[in-house]
């Protein structure tokens, strides 16, 4: 009995107007309450809403309506869906006739260019993200204020950083913006241009600016953003207990929350309990992560991120089972965020599996996909990223007995990692860091100050030394330094059981040299080339009964 095209009139109410007019069965008034009060919606940040509305509408009534699209696009976009966010710009293409608003067109703009940025096609990105800032309106304020934040992203990933650093500087200083939210915005890509360049010394005072406006503006989105990138900074910077607090706090509030800013603040968290050893809350925190996961139906990324980060808690605490099978659990293909920067990075997180598992094959398979990951990051000049990728690749290395290539790349890294005092990174790597890290200072002292430094850190047992597995396995855990690898495994309980290298080729229908080759790398773990001897300290360490 209630006329809903009064809902129109009165905007204060028009989520209400929805739900009633998707009670009366009339989509298309809903659609139309929806693309009204668009830019209320993204204004005044209703996230939720407008998730929850868009799923409700048929997409018949959504793909005939370029504003219904550009709302749903900027679902996929909160979610860094690229693949969803690419279809509707091909649909956006077809009705490209019916767009007479300058604002939508500006929009579609800005997708284009965020896509090319993403794909590492940044020079393509350049000119779309130009022409969205000139025809998105000043009513779009979030719209416009994401526009110019991508617009200097992509100009600095284009070498470009001078002209970027201006564009900034002048928007925030002009006096026409006046739009608290679209400061955020400025001051978040100001933000990020440091986090890529890994300066994160500069890169704290805009995070600072950004929570402060958000909160100064009851921005809770934006907040949260700011004090996440602050916490990161503290992070990396070997400031542990102060990134902790604010990740810490992110994760009590995860209704105001990007979603994948929050299972990155719980992963993070875990490798904080990991690395002090505080069993207990690190146990608490695995199970709220869970539940969090559990809620969030509509971004895969946030379940992705849970099973990564347990694969790489896993290695840490020498369980390379739970972390092969974490990892696989994990689907990699939703792994969006190449060019951004995280605490756990998937795809990252997948090599370092393979390199633990150990095999040449695996550890070879790794060092392709890392050097991929690097020239994707070059790419968009995400020196952050490349950190690392750059440490990673000196570990594969080290484990194929390659100390030459090893030390180039952690040399590499280093030179990367100086100017800021990185720390984090290094921690999961201790013995090898220890190890290696005299012989990159014997041949080059330029970097004295920061490895003397990082070498301080990890000899630091109380605060850094990696602490016994807290999460309950069914095996026991592997204290040797050199883990076995699945396969390795199954091959060495067949030896156990007296069978031939031929035999078990057979059983495993694989060739015999197949058989000798893992038999000889397992000798090589524990130094040893004799079959008795290798089986007698694998029991030891209960690896076999």
């Amino acid at each position: 009995h209630i006329d809903v095209s009064n809902w129109l009139v009165k905007n204060e109410y028009f989520e209400e107007g929805f739900y009633h007019a998707q009670q009366a069965n009339n989509n298309e008034m809903a659609a139309r309450i929806l693309i009204d009060n668009r830019s209320t919606i993204m204004e005044k940040g209703l996230w939720d809403f407008r998730d929850k509305s868009m799923k409700k509408l048929p997409a018949q009534i959504i793909d005939k309506s370029p504003e219904l699209l550009i709302i749903q696009t900027w679902v996929y976009y909160s979610l860094l869906n690229f693949q969803a966010l690419a279809l509707n710009l091909e649909k956006m293409e077809k009705l490209s006739e019916k767009i007479s608003i300058d604002s939508v067109k500006g929009e579609i703009d800005f997708f284009m260019g965020l896509f090319c940025y993403f794909q590492a096609n940044a020079t393509f990105g350049e000119k779309p993200l130009k022409n969205a800032i000139k025809n998105i309106t000043p009513e779009f304020s979030h719209n416009l204020g994401e526009a110019e934040l991508w617009y200097a992203l992509t100009l600095h990933a284009n070498n470009k950083k001078k002209e970027a650093l201006t564009f900034l500087e002048n928007k925030i200083n002009d006096p026409s913006v006046i739009s608290a939210i679209r400061l955020t915005r400025l001051y978040a890509s100001l933000d990020y241009i440091h986090l890529l360049d890994a300066n994160l010394s500069m890169a704290i005072v805009p995070a600072v600016k950004v929570k402060e406006i958000g909160y100064e503006n009851n921005y809770p989105f934006a907040a949260s953003w700011g004090k996440y990138t602050e916490a990161l900074v503290l992070f990396n910077q070997g400031e542990f207990l102060k990134g902790a607090t604010s990740f810490s706090e992110l994760t009590q509030k995860t209704a105001s929350l990007h979603s994948r800013l929050g299972a990155d603040s719980f992963a993070a968290l875990l490798f904080y309990y990991q690395i002090k050893g505080k069993h207990e809350d690190l146990e608490k925190t695995t199970e709220k992560f869970r539940k969090y996961s559990s809620n969030i139906d509509n971004d895969p990324s946030v379940n992705l991120v849970l099973h990564s980060a347990q694969a790489r808690l896993a290695l840490l605490q020498g369980d390379l089972d739970a972390a092969i099978q974490f990892i696989r659990m994990a689907d990699i293909a939703t792994d969006e965020g190449l060019m951004l920067w995280w605490i756990e990075i998937p795809r990252i997180t997948w090599c370092r599996v393979l390199i633990a598992e150990g095999t040449d094959e695996k550890i070879n398979e790794a060092i392709i996909k890392l050097n991929v990951l690097y020239d994707d990051n070059d790419k968009v000049r995400n020196t952050y990223q490349k950190i690392g990728i750059k440490l990673l690749l000196a570990i594969a290395y080290h484990k194929l007995g390659e100390k030459t290539t090893a030390i180039k790349n952690l040399t590499g890294c280093i030179e990367m990692g100086s100017p800021n005092d990185w720390i984090f990174p290094f921690i999961e790597y201790r013995e090898t860091m220890l190890e290696l890290l005299p012989l990159v200072l014997s041949g080059n002292k330029k970097h004295s100050r920061y490895i003397n430094k990082l070498r301080k850190a990890l000899e630091k047992n109380s605060e850094f030394r990696m602490r016994n597995p807290v999460i309950d396995i069914d095996k026991k855990d592997v204290t040797h330094a050199e883990h076995l690898s699945v396969r390795e495994k199954e091959i060495l309980l067949l030896v156990s059981e007296g069978l031939r290298n031929k035999e078990i080729a057979m059983k495993l229908f694989v060739s015999e040299g197949t058989i000798k080759k893992h038999v000889y790398n397992m000798g090589k773990k524990f130094e040893t080339s004799s079959r008795v001897d290798l089986l007698n300290q694998t029991r030891q360490l209960e690896l076999i009964k």
